[in-house]
C-alpha cells in the first residue's frame, strides 16, 4: 500500500493553492505530484469554470474530479464531461433584476456549463477577467438561456457588503444560496450548491478509493468545504469567520500552503 492511498485533498484555488501571481508554485507542485504517486487523490474546489482551471494545470492534471463554479458542479476534466450540476431556477433572473434596480454601478457575471456572460461590465470585471484571461462576451442576462450554475455581483468591497446586507431583508435570501466568495464577488446559487454538498458527492462517487478527506481554504465560499472534510486547514491569509471553523491552521498562500499540508499527513 502506498503512503497516501485513501486520502482525498480538496483545496480552494484563489487564495489557497495559487501564489499572488495565480499560480502554482513549483514546491506546491512538486509535493501535488509526489502526493499522487504515493496513491493521493488530488482536486481543486474553486468558483472557476473548467475552461479557466484548465490552462492552471498547463503540465499536470489533478487525479480526481474537480468541484468547480463554487460548488454548482462537480466536472472529470479527463473525460471533460460534467458528473454532477446543480443549476439554478428560473427565478434567478428576478435577482438580477432587482440588483440592477437597485445598485446601479453593480457588475454582473453569468455562468451556463460552457461560457461566462458579461453585464455592466466595471473596472472590477475587467479586473478579474485579466487576471483569468477571460474574454468578455456582453449580454443581456434576461437573453442568456437557462440553466445557469450561478451568476456573480461584482463592485468594490464596501459595496458588497451593502449589497449582501440589502439581500438579506429579501425574500431572496431564504430561496438562494448567496456566497461572498472575495472582497468584490457577491455569488448567487441554488441553495444545494455548496463546496461541501459537492465534496460529499465526489466521496460517494469513490466510496472505495477515499477514507479521509482533507480541505483547505480561505474565504466565506470555503467554510462548507471544511465543514464536510475530515482534517481541515485555513491557510494564515484566511478570513477570521474560515479560521474558526478550521481544525488547522496553515501557512499563507504564497508560502507553499499545499507543501506544508501535504508534509502534516
Amino acid at each position: 500500500m502506498k503512503k497516501y492511498e485513501g486520502y482525498l485533498i480538496c483545496t480552494d484555488m484563489d487564495g489557497t493553492l495559487l501564489n499572488d501571481k495565480h499560480v502554482i508554485s513549483e514546491e506546491n507542485k512538486e509535493a501535488i505530484l509526489h502526493f499522487m504517486d504515493e496513491g493521493g487523490l488530488f482536486t481543486v474546489a474553486t468558483g472557476r469554470t473548467p475552461k479557466a482551471i484548465a490552462p492552471i494545470f498547463n503540465d499536470f492534471l489533478p487525479n480526481s474530479p474537480i468541484i468547480t463554479h463554487n460548488g454548482a458542479a462537480v466536472y472529470d476534466l479527463k473525460g471533460d464531461k460534467y458528473l454532477s450540476v446543480e443549476s439554478l431556477d428560473q427565478g434567478a433572473i428576478e435577482v438580477l433584476e432587482y440588483v440592477e434596480k437597485n445598485f446601479d454601478t453593480t457588475g454582473f457575471e453569468v455562468y451556463d456549463r460552457s461560457d461566462i456572460y458579461f453585464y455592466k461590465v466595471n473596472e472590477f470585471i475587467r479586473w478579474h477577467a485579466g487576471v483569468e484571461n477571460l474574454d468578455i462576451t456582453l449580454s443581456d442576462y434576461r437573453e442568456i438561456p437557462m440553466p445557469w450554475t450561478k451568476a456573480m455581483f461584482v463592485q468594490a468591497a464596501e459595496q458588497t457588503n451593502e449589497l449582501r446586507n440589502h439581500l438579506m431583508k429579501t425574500p431572496y435570501w431564504e430561496k438562494y444560496s448567496f456566497i461572498r466568495s472575495d472582497a468584490i464577488f457577491l455569488e448567487i446559487l441554488s441553495p444545494k450548491a455548496t463546496k461541501g454538498n459537492a465534496l460529499v458527492k465526489l466521496k460517494q462517487m469513490m466510496p472505495d478509493k477515499i477514507h479521509t478527506t482533507i480541505a483547505i481554504g480561505d474565504n466565506e465560499n470555503d467554510i462548507s468545504l471544511l465543514g464536510a472534510s475530515d482534517i481541515s486547514f485555513a491557510v494564515e491569509n484566511a478570513i477570521d469567520d474560515l479560521k474558526a471553523v478550521a481544525k488547522s491552521i496553515t501557512v499563507r498562500n504564497t508560502e507553499h500552503a499545499l507543501l506544508r499540508v501535504i508534509q502534516s499527513i
